[in-house]
């Protein structure tokens, strides 16, 4: 009987920790983070751009929609001249390399686009992403103003982006 109720209380606690990650909602502002650039020179909120919209992108570069989304935003790049990007990865700088050259060409050395890591697994505890490829668009004012994590949703941040810098 001891060992039905310890199964039970396993299954339990299990099935909460699955419920609350996959209730998990994006942060409605701008956390405290510590992320890298490539040279592994930190990277605050304190780094952000303060003129400009804040747009983050969470990606893995083995993630097919992944690849999808960052295909449309290399596509549009033009339209996000008046918009920071941070581009975060949990993965290796050289296979993050090659990703972008395969799927952002447009994107490298831009200097309103900077590619980020996450050394210390911060991203998905303190932004609240449910999948990957999770995009974020903050206002100036570090406030969520569009969160979605479907590339087929690009367009309802491309059409934000583009009234936003009339």
């Amino acid at each position: 009987m001891k060992a039905i109720n310890s199964t039970i209380l396993l299954l339990f606690i299990s099935l909460s920790i699955v419920f609350n990650s996959s209730a998990q909602t994006p942060a409605k502002t701008v956390p405290d983070f510590t992320f890298f650039k490539s040279n592994k020179i930190a990277f605050t909120i304190k780094d952000l751009d303060p003129n400009n919209l804040l747009f983050f992108v969470f990606f893995d570069v083995t993630c097919d929609h992944c690849q999808q989304e960052m295909v449309k935003i290399n596509k549009h790049y033009g339209e996000f001249k008046k918009t920071s990007l941070y581009l975060i990865s949990l993965d290796d700088p050289q296979r993050v390399n090659q990703f972008l050259n395969a799927y952002g060409k447009n994107l490298v050395g831009k200097s309103n686009v900077t590619l980020l890591f996450d050394l210390k697994n911060e991203f998905i505890v303190k932004f609240g992403p449910k999948r990957y490829p999770s995009t974020f668009l903050y206002s100036p004012q570090k406030k969520l103003i569009l969160y979605d994590d479907n590339p087929e949703n690009f367009n309802k941040f491309l059409a934000h982006i583009k009234s936003a810098n009339k």
